[in-house]
Parts: structure tokens; C-alpha cells; sequence
């Protein structure tokens, strides 16, 4: 047996969970990102100065004011 050769396998199953990880790292953070924007709306429907609402959700004066 060579040096270089590997367990292709176990090298397969190390990237596919490893994708899984990262997808589900960004379906989480789009998730939140939702969810900021819905309390963002919510708060605007209910007249909180845009000022406050950026403070808390940490979404930019900016994208508050497309909303």
C-alpha cells in the first residue's frame, strides 16, 4: 500500500457531511434573516421610530425604509 492512497469512501462521506453542515449553517442564517425582517415590519405596522427598530434588529436605516 502507497502513502497516498486513501480511504475514498470515508473521504466521500467527510464532504457530503461537511456540505450538509454548511447548507444547513445557511438555511439557518436565512431563517433569521426572515425573521428580522418580519419583527422589522411588525414594528413599523405599530409606529416605532426606524431609529429603534435598527438598533434592535440591526438591519440598516436603508433596507428599514424600503420596507
Amino acid at each position: 500500500m502507497f502513502l497516498y492512497e486513501y480511504d475514498e469512501e470515508g473521504v466521500m462521506e467527510s464532504l457530503k457531511q461537511e456540505a450538509w453542515e454548511d447548507g444547513k449553517a445557511e438555511g439557518i442564517a436565512q431563517g433569521i434573516a426572515q425573521e428580522k425582517l418580519a419583527i422589522a415590519k411588525n414594528l413599523l405596522k405599530i409606529g416605532l421610530d426606524l431609529n429603534t427598530i435598527s438598533q434592535s434588529t440591526g438591519i440598516s436605516l436603508e433596507e428599514l425604509k424600503k420596507l
